[in-house]
């Protein structure tokens, strides 16, 4: 019931059923029909921090809890700024201690009083550069950073995998000096459309099992 109640006007969802409550930028509550009220003239303000608002500025809670609303949009805006990815650090222990001191900052934050005391502490923290965990590698590269450059290099490493992986499948399974002659010597025209060495591993269809149809069927015309 507190979540649904007034601060204002004392009313709640037992003396108002329709009552709609609305939260601040500095995350205190109001109905609306107080809400329109005192804020009817224009920029008023808030009846518990004293913070210059309009109207405008109020909106509809997402969550019933007022708590979980405030940290929500704590996090979203420490993302914006201190946001980073495993690919940015060189192991897992050091993304994992990047995490740890993430949650410790939202902890801090959630219990400063003030969005310009809040301003104020991230702006600290951004001025430490890398002496904090939580800022972002800088560029440094023109148009290019250290997260693009190590994304790209990861990706180049999975592509290599893939085609090792796929060269090590088909020289197993057939005798590599004899898999060149049979495709370079077929018994008629071949034709591979495109995506047909597409493997359905959970269908059950390998590489191997498609390498071994295509070959038979250059000598078997009924395949």
């Amino acid at each position: 019931m507190e979540e649904r109640r007034c601060p204002v006007c004392k009313s709640d969802i037992y003396l108002n059923p329709d009552i709609v409550i609305y939260i601040s930028p500095c995350f205190h509550k109001m109905c609306e029909s107080c809400m329109l009220r005192i804020f009817n003239r224009g920029q008023a303000p808030c009846p518990e921090c004293g913070t210059m608002l309009r109207k405008i500025n109020y909106i509809k809670p997402t969550f019933e809890d007022i708590t979980v609303e405030k940290e929500c949009k704590v996090r979203k805006v420490l993302m914006k700024v201190f946001g980073r990815e495993e690919e940015e650090f060189a192991d897992v222990a050091k993304y994992n201690d990047y995490l740890e001191k993430f949650e410790e900052f939202v902890f801090e934050v959630l219990n400063i009083k003030g969005e310009s005391l809040v301003k104020e502490r991230i702006k600290e923290i951004q001025d430490m550069g890398e002496g904090s965990i939580l800022n972002p590698i800088p560029k440094t590269i023109p148009g290019k950073s250290v997260l693009q450059t190590r994304k790209r290099q990861s990706h180049d490493l999975k592509e290599e995998r893939s085609k090792i992986q796929k060269i090590a499948i088909t020289t197993d399974y057939f005798d590599p000096e004899e898999l060149p002659r049979i495709i370079s010597n077929p018994a008629r025209e071949i034709y591979l459309p495109k995506g047909f060495l597409n493997p359905s591993l959970p269908g059950g269809l390998s590489y191997d099992i498609i390498i071994s149809f295509a070959i038979s069927s250059l000598y078997n015309p009924s395949i």
